[in-house]
């Protein structure tokens, strides 16, 4: 679908390049340009970064709970994660791939990172300037579970639907829309469930 650019904050940029199988995410600092550009690969059924400045990715951190947000924190992570080592590295690798992946996975993530970046950079009042990843945690492990949960509860002609790239759809089922009865999702799953953004679909 060629080249999308979404302007994050003033700190930094996110370019999408997609494919049928994966989506290529570029972010750019401020004053940056696409040649230096930190880029992620992302399954577009999973929606997990497999890579991440030419890395493989797998996993995040243990210590990814202790770790804070704000725009400067991400604009240098972004600056730095290519010149670090070890330890360091993984941890801005797994910085930024939380709140690129999680933001596309779960609207609550979203709407949390975006107003903590604003008001870093003094243009949203009576939001925190900062913000713990561990306060966003519950949310981002339960994405799996509870993206099953909405598919499974979808009926068997809208999962197929659903199922077909866009390209292959009618355009009555790309214009196709589903509400969800949260009665066939788990009560334990619910809440998480409503803040899904993306599901996971089959391979």
């Amino acid at each position: 679908r060629g080249a999308s650019t979404t302007r994050t904050s003033q700190q930094h940029r996110a370019r999408k390049y997609d494919t049928p199988t994966q989506i290529m995410i570029q972010l750019i600092t401020e004053g940056g340009s696409a040649a230096d550009a930190l880029t992620l690969q992302m399954g577009t059924l999973d929606f997990y970064v497999s890579l991440i400045g030419g890395q493989a990715f797998t996993r995040y951190a243990s210590t990814i709970d202790a770790m804070q947000i704000d725009a400067a924190t991400l604009n240098n992570a972004i600056r730095s994660v290519r010149r670090a080592n070890g330890t360091q590295r993984f941890e801005l690798q797994s910085l930024l791939v939380f709140c690129v992946a999680e933001s596309i996975r779960s609207d609550l993530i979203a709407s949390r990172i975006e107003a903590t970046i604003r008001a870093s950079l003094g243009r949203l009042l009576g939001a925190a300037p900062r913000i713990a990843v561990g306060s966003m945690l519950a949310q981002a492990r339960a994405w799996g579970q509870s993206s099953d949960a909405v598919w499974a509860s979808l009926a068997p002609d809208v999962r197929a639907t659903f199922s077909k790239p866009p390209a292959q759809r009618t355009a009555a089922e790309r214009s196709r829309y589903e509400r969800i009865d949260e009665t066939r999702i788990d009560a334990a799953l619910r809440l998480t469930a409503r803040g899904v953004k993306v599901l996971k679909r089959p391979g």
